[in-house]
């Protein structure tokens, strides 16, 4: 099939995005972990990105089922999977939006940041919706630059029928970047749920789907503004010591109490096993 694909015309689409999602039932979500098997993407000092984005891939699934949603992935191992399939398998199975996963790379290790891009051709207004969702879910909440929302002619972009957004989480061949996108898989999982979330207009469970995360809920309940200043002292600290690779301190105001309480407590765990 001729692209490109990213227009909104194909009918079915269109009847599932004029509609108020109710539920999340029916809905399928389509991840993009990119490359795999013989192309393992860009490469940092201590990871590959095809490996990086594949851990933060399935854990966007699980999270995303817990919701309700009905999750593919183009890949769920270490084996390649050819540009035009991945597009071609979500346009097949009438996905309702595509969400590619990856890594940046640049020839300087100073080079930082996060970005997202959708197909820099004509794309419907619900395009520029969903990379508008995921970029104010995910941008905020990382300890890095937030280089922009962008457009690009990447093949998997152009191809795709429903809404498509590529993220680049962090550069790679940046070692502060690169502990970011080695350490911080629920981190980064979690805020491109939200990102999906926000575009369907879902809102955020309050139980979960363990017992340890429920207690996590009920004690950001709790918490006060005088405990998020602590908070920040304790996260400045655990930077300091190694414990986080990011300095979360920088973002505790823009995160949720919630947030702060799961921080926390992967602090205590990681001092612990220390």
């Amino acid at each position: 099939m001729a692209g490109p694909y990213n227009t909104l015309s194909r009918p079915y689409y269109a009847a599932h995005l004029k509609r108020t999602f109710q539920t999340t039932n029916g809905i399928l979500v389509f991840i993009d972990p990119g490359h795999g098997g013989q192309d393992p993407g860009a490469l940092g000092r201590y990871s590959r990105e095809s490996d990086n984005v594949l851990k933060v891939a399935k854990r966007v699934k699980e999270l995303l089922i817990h919701y309700g949603f009905t999750v593919m992935m183009a890949r769920e191992a270490d084996k390649w999977v050819t540009l035009e399939s991945r597009s071609d398998l979500a346009n097949r199975y009438r996905s309702v939006i595509f969400l590619s996963l990856h890594n940046n790379s640049a020839k300087a290790s100073t080079a930082t940041g996060f970005e997202t891009f959708i197909y820099s051709g004509p794309v419907g207004s619900e395009t520029v919706r969903l990379q508008n969702a995921l970029h104010s879910a995910i941008a905020p909440q990382l300890p890095i630059v937030d280089r922009g929302k962008k457009r690009a002619n990447f093949s998997v972009l152009r191809r795709t029928v429903a809404p498509a957004c590529l993220i680049e989480y962090a550069f790679i061949n940046n070692a502060s970047d690169e502990k970011l996108l080695m350490n911080e898989v629920e981190l980064l999982a979690q805020t491109t749920v939200n990102g999906v979330l926000q575009f369907f207009g879902v809102a955020k469970k309050v139980e979960a789907s363990t017992s340890k995360s429920k207690e996590v809920d009920e004690m950001a309940k709790q918490l006060t503004p005088t405990q998020q200043k602590d908070a920040k002292k304790l996260f400045a600290h655990a930077y300091r010591q190694g414990v986080f690779s990011a300095d979360h301190s920088k973002t505790v105001d823009k995160m949720t109490v919630g947030q702060v309480a799961m921080l926390t407590m992967q602090y205590v765990a990681r001092s612990t096993t220390k």
